[in-house]
């Protein structure tokens, strides 16, 4: 096999499972090693033996590219299981503030209603108290002269 046989073979292998941009980038890379290493004095036969099948290098890469998107993948999920995790945390104490904020209003609301309920009372008492205690006095003295 030649120097071509090998990239093109490397080439048909990694397009089963990879975009064309990063089979591009690899062929590149390949095609570069091969030219460094022909001009390191090595023969295109030791190195294309050195890199082996080509069916098998490309899987190699799929595989590695593979768990690279993984990677890439799980680190994204981390992320955005911190953020949602410190948004139900700040969502939560929002909460429970908001929680404590309604009490208060209510035990507020519930006293100011008392207040007002003991005004309106002392009201009505001190307007209706000569008449309390005319009326008091009346019914008092009507008892007293009943009994003689």
């Amino acid at each position: 096999m030649n120097k071509e046989e090998f990239i093109e073979n490397l080439r048909r292998a990694l397009s089963v499972s990879l975009d064309y941009e990063t089979v591009n980038k690899h062929i590149a890379y390949y095609e570069e090693y091969i030219m460094m290493e022909l001009k390191n004095k090595k023969s295109e036969e030791e190195v294309l033996e050195l890199l082996g099948d080509p069916r098998l290098l490309a899987k190699t890469i799929v595989n590695t590219n593979q768990e690279n998107k993984r990677t890439v993948q799980s680190e994204y999920y981390e992320q955005e299981n911190k953020n949602t995790d410190t948004y139900h945390e700040k969502n939560n104490k929002y909460n429970n503030v908001k929680s404590k904020l309604i009490f208060w209003f209510i035990i507020i609301l519930v006293f100011a209603c008392l207040l007002l309920i003991l005004k309106i009372t002392a009201t009505l008492f001190f307007r209706f108290l000569p008449f309390i205690i005319v009326g008091g006095v009346v019914w008092y003295l009507a008892k007293l002269f009943q009994k003689k």
